[in-house]
């Protein structure tokens, strides 16, 4: 996986996103507010664009978060974004569920990965235990809540 990027968007209007257009990752509390304004993340609409220009809230996890959480799944890492709730059903099993839309596999998100969705037709949803990613590949995760 080139650059490992990591893309979800709820089918109501909240998205997810990695990728690995950008630099290396920063750490954004050195950033100016001019330079936090022009920060590139990609979105729903599938091109980067500014996050002051982006139709939605934006919300990323940086290489550097994601390697000092600790995490060592996609599913781990996103329980450090607001408002994404996470649970390990069993050793291999997660339910990544938004705003109250429970469900084990995630059926009102689209995950995807570089740029290419992960859902399972068969089950309506996502597999988080199915999709083999290590997040020493992952450039960063977007979390896009909007249109």
């Amino acid at each position: 996986m080139a650059g490992g990027a990591i893309a979800a968007a709820l089918s109501w209007g909240a998205a997810y996103a990695a990728d690995s257009v950008g630099g290396p990752a920063d750490d954004f509390t050195s950033f100016s507010l001019e330079d936090l304004m022009a920060v590139e993340v990609t979105t729903a609409s599938k091109r980067a664009e500014r996050a002051s220009e982006a139709a939605a809230a934006v919300f990323v996890l940086t290489r550097d978060d994601i390697s000092r959480s600790g995490a060592v799944t996609v599913a781990d890492a996103l329980r450090l974004v607001p408002g994404v709730n996470v649970a390990q059903i069993n050793a291999n099993s997660w339910a990544v569920t938004v705003r109250g839309f429970n469900s084990r596999f995630s059926n009102k998100l689209l995950v995807m990965i570089d740029g290419r969705s992960v859902y399972t037709p068969l089950f309506s949803g996502t597999l988080w235990d199915q999709q083999n990613i290590v997040l020493e590949d992952v450039e960063r995760i977007e979390v896009v809540r909007g249109p």
